[in-house]
């Protein structure tokens, strides 16, 4: 059963969207209306989470993804005949600007884990030779790693506005939001206020030494997960092989699953069921870095 009204239909839209772009309304009325179409897919949520990824996502960066999944949808529904497939792209249209979002937040946590040893090194080595921790920060500024630049340098700066180390410490600390930072900075906090001697370094030390550690057992925990997704992808693959095997039993010259409205409704939920293993497959193979 062919949908034959449906080249008509997209034609018909095309149309509208040319005459929509050529007498469209002044320019504080159009923005208006894409602030609408932003709101329906959940912009202002999802950027609030980019930001705390460190990510500035843009209107139109959202709305390009949006276009994305929809224009994925509606290809996939002309390429096989399946309208159905234009309601999954409108769902992974919500769903696509959350997932890219929730990637670039796990690599840049781990970027900020992993680089974090390195980066106190630099500042622990310089604090008996300055005997200050804001002197030591500032001495290491232009060795710490991009990640932790920009949080060392608002240390200073909140040191600079007559902020105690005390409460920039703190603000330190919340900004990064990693454990074992937690208790190495509370660490620097006791030998600021103990003074800075052979026992504070070393304590401080063998904080960096577990954070070295924890980066390793990342690491490894990590080849293992990357052998687990390939393994499901194949999984996912093979699945698949069934039901094209099953579209070859055609009933009364038609194609059971492109031809018959059952059998499309079974390919689309098949289609369905597949990415919600793969979504749900990756959370549960990728390392949830929040709660180090």
């Amino acid at each position: 059963m062919g949908y034959w009204w449906l080249p008509g239909l997209l034609a018909g839209i095309l149309t509208f969207l040319v005459g929509f772009f050529l007498f469209r309304k002044p320019a504080d009325q159009q923005k208006k209306r894409r602030l609408d179409i932003s709101q329906i897919f959940g912009y202002e949520q999802i950027k609030r989470e980019a930001e705390s990824a460190g990510w500035q996502l843009e209107r139109k960066e959202f709305l390009v993804l949006v276009a994305v999944a929809v224009g994925f949808g509606v290809f996939i529904a002309v390429l096989i005949n399946n309208i159905f497939y234009i309601i999954g792209g409108v769902v992974g249209a919500f769903y696509l600007p959350r997932f890219v979002v929730m990637q670039i937040r796990r690599k840049k946590r781990y970027l900020l884990f992993a680089e974090l040893p390195d980066s106190l090194k630099y500042i622990v080595a310089r604090l008996i030779d300055y005997g200050s921790i804001p002197k030591a920060v500032e001495a290491s500024l232009a060795d710490l790693s991009p990640q932790f630049r920009g949080p060392f340098t608002k240390f200073l700066n909140s040191i600079k506005m007559n902020l105690t180390v005390e409460q920039a410490l703190h603000e330190l600390a919340a900004e990064v939001k990693i454990r074992k930072f937690t208790d190495f900075t509370d660490t620097l906090l006791l030998t600021h206020t103990e003074g800075i001697n052979q026992h504070s370094i070393a304590t401080l030390e063998r904080i960096i030494d577990t954070m070295v550690e924890d980066v390793r057992a990342i690491k490894n925990l990590q080849l293992l997960s990357q052998k687990d997704r390939r393994d499901l992808i194949i999984v996912i693959i093979v699945s698949w092989f069934i039901p094209i095997a099953l579209s070859f039993l055609n009933t009364n010259n038609a194609n059971l699953f492109l031809d018959t409205l059952v059998g499309q409704i079974i390919m689309f939920l098949y289609f369905l069921t597949t990415v919600f293993v793969m979504v749900k497959g990756d959370e549960y193979l990728s390392l949830n870095l929040n709660d180090l």
